[in-house]
């Protein structure tokens, strides 16, 4: 299955030298992710959508599926690189991080406390002969407790992979933000409102078949 899932991504490259894979993820009060393939002669055609499991569902299709949000391609003769933004929600199933490990995990721990987490190793270097690097660059606006990232500038912790230590890299990062997931929380309280505003409908379609109810029994009793 990684096999497969690796080897459908890359397989519409073009390539005649090595090539280097940029993974960037910022935390916080905006969550956004890009994944960036560099290489002089090296270019990537497929869309890609945002979601592993639509990922699953769609690669096979030429063209963009209705309904599937995909990330936003941008390519030039240096590079290939796809970006969106992201709520909590989407973060798990990040079709970049799952493609670069087996799984991604992405909890809410505590309030206001959360936790990213990948399983142990990735196949990459194994099925793309021409990759030399894999550098994995993670911004978190947010109070670090816990990384086991290979170095740390600022609020950016960086892991390197390389086919020496492929197979004993993982993700572990464990921190708390208290404008966590911005983008998720708007869609919340805008749900929040519409719940609100159906429910005040209904309370006065009630009322106002009540009302009525009302009315036409005094009228009845009135005639009487």
């Amino acid at each position: 299955m990684k096999y497969i899932k690796i080897i459908v991504l890359l397989l519409s490259i073009t390539l005649l030298s090595g090539c280097t894979i940029n993974y960037e993820l910022e935390l916080g009060s905006k969550n956004s992710e890009a994944i960036t393939f560099t290489n002089t002669n090296m270019s990537l055609n497929k869309e890609i959508p945002i979601n592993i499991d639509d990922y699953y569902s769609t690669f096979e299709l030429q063209e963009k599926a209705s309904g599937v949000n995909y990330y936003k391609k941008t390519i030039n003769q240096n590079y290939t690189k796809y970006e969106t933004s992201l709520n909590n929600n989407d973060i798990e199933k990040s079709t970049a991080c799952n493609l670069m490990f087996e799984k991604c995990v992405f909890i809410n721990t505590e309030s206001n406390k959360y936790m990213l987490s990948t399983t142990t190793g990735t196949s990459v270097f194994d099925d793309y002969s021409s990759l030399d690097s894999v550098i994995i660059n993670i911004t978190v606006n947010g109070e670090v407790s816990k990384n086991n990232a290979d170095s740390i500038d600022g609020n950016v912790y960086t892991w390197v992979i390389n086919r020496n230590n492929q197979s004993e890299k993982n993700i572990l990062l464990e921190y708390s933000s208290n404008n966590q997931g911005k983008i998720g929380n708007d869609e919340k309280e805008e749900d929040k409102k519409i719940e609100n505003i159906i429910y005040l409908g209904i309370l006065l379609i009630v009322l106002l078949g009540l009302a009525i109810v009302v009315i036409i029994a005094n009228k009845k009793k009135y005639k009487q």
